[in-house]
């Protein structure tokens, strides 16, 4: 197994079992510096090399002046993770170069996270592409959609096989994003080597559903600090709608994914509210270990707070701006009861044209 290079926080010796940091000296904060184009403060590193997939760090007893501060792990070749420090523990792990997923964090106070939705009926008019857009007509020639999704039983079956597909084109690489955001553009970039971010598995899973004729959208997932954290505060899915169904159901094509509670598939959103009812029975569905599964639930679930949708689901070429509103909105976000509307996303990234309900029905229509 090829070796990662982990940047630790801690300037303590280094050990071959995870350290434990007691007290604020065992962290030195430096200026703040440009890094990736994301303007924060960073901890002064030291490195050590390991084979294993994941580590744990703890960190406890920290000052009372060091509480709401953020740590950072960061490894070579992967995405950078950032998270808001909790009182008591932090499980930090990474995600490898060779991209298997291994538990990333877990916050003791995310399980006091609650979400509820209104049900208050609202109707929002979206645009949704047909399989005969000239665009998906073109994708549908150029990649072998029909034959992967040939001989499914259901519709469900056929989304599952196009989300293996595209979860299978390359490996996940959070820092590299295409000049182009359309599916075409990506898949040639894939093709010649390139590996993208789960923006871009969202893209090109949304075009591929509806090229086959299954309703499809990109969904964007917010933590509920999103505001308040410099990075890793979002994660990119889709949600396909199976007419065989009536329902929507949540797809994570990074990872292959998708949750279901006692047999019934689920949205994002009835995610969501399950993971606040019961979360120790939501099922990972996809091709994840036993463990890695557990871990998906572990990292998931804090970025099921706020969702957020276009507008208009066309899969077009970039250079298409003549997308349908809702009056001046193109985008519209479903915030838990007692949320409030999210107006800035990882600390200095206006979020704008942006429509927030607390209902279902805004962003769940039966098609």
């Amino acid at each position: 197994m090829k070796k990662t290079l982990f940047t630790l926080l801690s300037l303590g010796a280094l050990q071959a079992q995870p350290p434990t940091l007691k007290t604020s000296a065992d962290f030195f904060l430096v200026r703040e510096q440009q890094r990736e184009k994301l303007d924060t403060t960073y901890l002064y590193p030291s490195s050590y090399w390991t084979s294993i997939d994941s580590t744990v760090f703890v960190v406890s007893n920290l000052a009372k002046t060091d509480k709401g501060k953020f740590w950072f792990i960061n490894a070579e070749r992967t995405d950078s993770l950032v998270w808001q420090y909790k009182p008591q523990t932090i499980h930090f792990a990474i995600e490898t170069a060779e991209g298997k997923l291994n538990m990333l964090m877990q916050f003791q106070a995310d399980d006091a996270i609650k979400v509820h939705y209104g049900k208050t009926k609202e109707n929002i008019p979206f645009a949704w592409a047909k399989e005969n857009d000239p665009y998906l007509l073109d994708l549908r020639a150029q990649y072998p959609l029909d034959s992967l999704v040939s001989g499914s039983t259901d519709d469900f079956q056929k989304a599952l096989k196009l989300l293996t597909w595209v979860t299978s084109l390359w490996k996940h690489d959070g820092m590299n994003e295409p000049k182009e955001a359309h599916a075409k553009y990506i898949l040639a970039q894939v093709a010649q080597g390139e590996r993208f971010r789960c923006v871009e598995y969202g893209t090109v899973l949304h075009a591929v559903l509806t090229a086959v004729g299954l309703p499809a959208r990109q969904i964007g997932l917010k933590r509920k600090d999103t505001d308040k954290i410099s990075m890793g505060a979002g994660h990119v899915a889709t949600e396909v709608y199976l007419p065989s169904l009536k329902k929507w159901v949540f797809l994570d094509p990074q990872f292959g994914t998708y949750l279901s509670y006692q047999g019934k598939l689920l949205s994002a959103a009835e995610a969501a509210e399950q993971f606040t009812k019961n979360a120790k029975d939501i099922a990972v569905g996809g091709n994840l270990s036993s463990e890695d599964q557990q871990n998906y639930k572990t990292w998931i679930r804090p970025y099921l707070y706020y969702l957020d949708f276009s507008v208009d689901f066309s899969p077009r070429n970039g250079k298409d701006q003549n997308r349908q509103k809702f009056g001046e909105f193109s985008q519209v976000m479903l915030m838990p009861l007692g949320a409030k509307p999210l107006r800035v996303f990882q600390r200095k990234y206006p979020i704008k044209n942006m429509y927030y309900t607390h209902n279902l029905s805004a962003v769940y229509p039966q098609l």
